[in-house]
């Protein structure tokens, strides 16, 4: 079984709980977003499928999941939160990374790379 960390991290007043697998890999990190009324489990049975030596980063957005209720934060936008989603990264001492979301995770990576191109691996 595959080593597994979790924890939260806060980002600007907002919580992540990320769950990373195989956190000793050596390949390129994977980062997993998820869609809008979800949370990061439903990327499980992907996970379990994927034959990668690569740590897998598992991001449960505010208010969803495991990560802490919103509270009070004056900016939720899409660009503001894709901001935090990339210090996160930071945080995580994830200097570059493959970016996978469905659905508003999609619309999160598109956002992310927007804002800090240099981070993610392109196809």
């Amino acid at each position: 079984m595959p080593t597994e960390h979790q924890r939260i991290h806060e980002v600007s007043g907002v919580g992540f709980h990320v769950t990373t697998r195989r956190p000793d890999a050596a390949g390129m990190p994977i980062a997993f977003l998820h869609g809008y009324m979800s949370n990061a489990a439903i990327w499980s049975r992907l996970a379990a499928c994927l034959d990668v030596d690569a740590p897998m980063l598992f991001i449960d957005l505010p208010g969803s999941g495991r990560s802490p209720s919103l509270r009070r934060v004056s900016d939720l936008s899409a660009t503001a939160l894709a901001g935090r989603l990339c210090e996160l990264l930071v945080r995580l001492d994830v200097d570059r990374c493959h970016l996978v979301g469905a659905q508003m995770g999609g619309s999160l990576a598109a956002y992310m790379l927007a804002l800090d191109a240099r981070r993610f691996d392109k196809p």
